[in-house]
């Protein structure tokens, strides 16, 4: 079953801004726009805001910044578009899409470039949110944990929440590789399952795609479940990873 959550940047405008989460299903695999612009033959369109993540742990810290002036495109066709010095943008587009994999890119390099897939609706997405990290942040989670960078390779930072957007302690990714919230902001560690913030993340993941399995821990009201997540070389991609009920 697809779950999507429709309220969890808590630092952003109340419920308008969707935070992407991907399903098991690679067809679903997307965050849902509200497809106000795109209904009875609109415009296809993508809009939204560009978002940074204060600290990796917590996807609740990720909020609108001054981050300078980001590029955004689609890689299906290729439309491009600017932010304003806040984030925002509105992105229209040649070709009426169901899925779109969306990029945000800095110019400048400050930030890491992100990968998300949205749904559009009605050819229209609207009032989505694209989290982005330092590269700075990255430099130091790598140095702290003995990773070497590698252009050719992807980072994945997803969070395990229930239903509600609460994080989830205790799930488990049954991989070596995976690293999970530590004490102390932006830090990652080795470990077994997820802490109080529910953090999983990948370092040097080979594209195109990352598929995940989480199992939560036997006294959680929650069933397990297994994202598959796109995956592009030199890029992140965040993702809310939402567990179904028992």
């Amino acid at each position: 079953m697809r779950w999507w959550l429709p309220c969890v940047v808590l630092l952003l405008s109340g419920c308008d801004v969707l935070f992407p989460e991907f399903s098991g299903k690679p067809a679903d695999a997307a965050v849902t726009g509200d497809g106000s612009s795109g209904d009875d033959g609109g415009t296809p369109m993508i809009a939204g805001v560009v978002c940074v993540l204060g600290d990796v742990r917590d996807y609740r810290t990720c909020a609108p910044a001054a981050t300078g002036v980001l590029r955004i495109s689609v890689e299906e066709t290729r439309d491009a578009t600017t932010t304003d010095i806040a984030g925002h943008f509105t992105l229209p587009l040649t070709q009426k899409l169901a899925i779109a994999t969306v990029a945000a890119v800095d110019p400048n390099n400050n930030f890491a470039p992100t990968i998300v897939p949205v749904r559009l609706t009605n050819g229209a997405a609207n009032n989505i949110a694209i989290p982005i990290v330092s590269q700075q942040t990255l430099q130091s989670i790598e140095l702290a944990n003995g990773i070497q960078a590698d252009p050719g390779l992807g980072i994945f930072f997803g969070w395990a929440v229930d239903p509600s957007g609460t994080p989830v302690a205790g799930v488990s990714t049954g991989n070596h590789q995976a690293l999970y919230d530590d004490a102390g902001p932006n830090a990652l560690s080795p470990g077994t399952a997820t802490h109080n913030d529910g953090t999983i993340a990948f370092f040097e993941v080979a594209p195109t795609s990352l598929a995940l399995t989480l199992t939560p821990p036997p006294t959680a009201p929650l069933a397990g479940d297994t994202f598959t997540l796109p995956i592009r070389p030199g890029a992140v991609t965040a993702s809310t990873l939402v567990l179904p009920p028992k």
